[in-house]
């Protein structure tokens, strides 16, 4: 298992705008950081995310659906907190390489 924290800078997210225009490049730190790391995110069987501000559900564990990832993207359930981009971009990894997430 791989464990990173890894830290952006002010400058760097404030170029880049809103936490939605920022999906694309915190995908592309997480890509880098498996690829540095020799990890292969094809050879994974799921992706997991933690959520953002979403409409209230009971706890436990979720795959990611057609209905979180629209509240997940909507400004006035989640879609402006940063944390819900995890979802986002889980979303989009299982999409491109095919397992859950």
């Amino acid at each position: 298992m791989l464990t990173r924290s890894i830290a952006h800078t002010r400058e760097e997210l404030n170029a880049l705008g809103s936490s939605q225009t920022q999906k694309r490049f915190r995908e592309e730190v997480i890509l880098r950081e498996l690829k540095e790391s020799g990890e292969d995110p094809a050879g994974f069987d799921a992706v997991i995310s933690r959520g953002g501000p979403l409409k209230p559900v009971e706890s436990g564990t979720y795959l990611v659906d057609n209905e979180v990832l629209k509240d997940a993207a909507n400004p006035f359930v989640g879609g402006r907190h940063a944390a819900c981009l995890g979802i986002l971009i889980a979303a989009a990894l299982s999409g491109r390489y095919g397992y859950p997430a």
